[in-house]
């Protein structure tokens, strides 16, 4: 037993005599603890988009003041502006991505038909949010004048008869406010990922209001992803080590258990010590959803990287071989696991293939 703790602790030194080894498992925890505490790089500032009304036209202040209580401050950011030119100036100087110039009579150019262009955009050439954001000024202008539009409509096609023009009216007020504020006549299904890395489901219906808990963090979510194609590359090259040492001749007085012990020694030594790695960097960032979970998870998976990388030291024999299919791996698990995008979700063969590698257990399933 005693000669099996000093092979051991005598392959473990090796590891750790490569430097770049060393920097690596190092770097990886320092550098997502200086992201991760680095306001500026976590958040981004929302799209400002000025409004401006040249009269006293009801609909148009109604529509602005609509559109800045609901602003959505992680996206876009809607203001009153004080004139003209300070819209301009704002869009020029690059602090305003567009602007809006309501007519001030707005309502009548609607309600008589002639509203094509009554309201002006002022937008730069690198604008990329007027055309959203155009959508989003006429469905708030439509959720505030549409029902009158309607039930005017709905009056008119009662002719002369008062009786039925009422009803018709106070049908189409009923049914607009339903279908405005009641249950939602729509849902989109989306899975999106958390904090933790992991995905979550859900629906989001018109009368579903945008909640701050199925809110992303963009900045540190490929982590898990990165962490665990280094974890299972980790346990690659500690297989490309045996098989170097194997051709070399270090195991040519080593029979039996030896021989095996040798082989999970190697591949063991490397992947528990980026998993170490990946687990302190995976705390310091705050992209976890629990110390327990996620020991537990890497735990697992470190299991799997180095029982996989076994597997390979049985099948190949040559170090060239070895050390040639790490790279495309590591490449493959970029493009085809859900690190930054997932390609599967788009392409049903990428889907069959992601089962192949190893990385996506740890992403999608642990």
């Amino acid at each position: 037993m005693r000669a099996y703790f000093i092979r051991f602790f005598l392959l473990l030194k090796r590891q750790l005599n490569y430097r770049l080894m060393t920097i690596f498992l190092i770097a990886m925890p320092v550098c997502v603890y200086i992201i991760s505490s680095v306001p500026q790089l976590n958040e981004s500032e929302p799209v400002r988009i000025g409004m401006l009304a040249a009269g006293n036209d009801i609909l148009a202040h109604q529509t602005m003041q609509h559109l800045i209580e609901s602003s959505d401050s992680t996206t876009m950011e809607y203001y009153e502006a004080s004139s003209a030119d300070e819209l301009n100036n704002d869009i020029i100087s690059g602090r305003t991505d567009c602007g809006y110039i309501f007519p001030d009579n707005l309502s009548a150019c609607i309600s008589g038909g002639k509203y094509s262009g009554c309201i002006k955009l002022v937008s730069s050439p690198s604008s990329m949010m007027a055309s959203l954001s155009s959508e989003m000024v006429f469905h708030s202008m439509f959720g505030i004048f549409g029902q009158s539009i309607a039930a005017d409509y709905a009056s008119s096609l009662a002719g002369t008869d008062s009786t039925a023009s009422h009803i018709a009216k106070d049908y189409v007020n009923e049914r607009f406010e339903y279908y405005l504020n009641g249950p939602a006549t729509f849902h989109v299904e989306f899975r999106l990922l958390d904090v933790s890395g992991k995905t979550q489901s859900g629906t989001y219906g018109t009368s579903v209001p945008h909640s701050a808990e199925y809110q992303a963090d963009t900045q540190l979510f490929p982590l898990r992803g990165i962490l665990a194609i280094l974890i299972t590359i980790a346990a690659m090259f500690g297989c490309s080590q045996y098989i170097t040492d194997k051709e070399s001749g270090v195991f040519l007085a080593i029979q039996g258990r030896m021989t095996i012990l040798g082989r999970l020694v190697y591949t063991a030594i490397p992947t528990i010590l980026f998993a170490l790695s990946s687990l302190l960097s995976l705390m310091l960032s705050g992209s976890h959803s629990g110390l327990s979970e996620e020991l537990s998870s890497i735990t697992v998976f470190a299991a799997i990287c180095i029982l996989f990388a076994f597997a390979l030291s049985l099948c190949i024999r040559k170090s060239r071989i070895m050390m040639s299919i790490i790279p495309l791996y590591a490449i493959l698990c970029l493009v085809c696991c859900p690190v930054f995008i997932d390609l599967g979700s788009y392409l049903p063969p990428v889907s069959v293939l992601q089962k192949l590698l190893i990385p996506y257990y740890y992403i999608s399933v642990l």
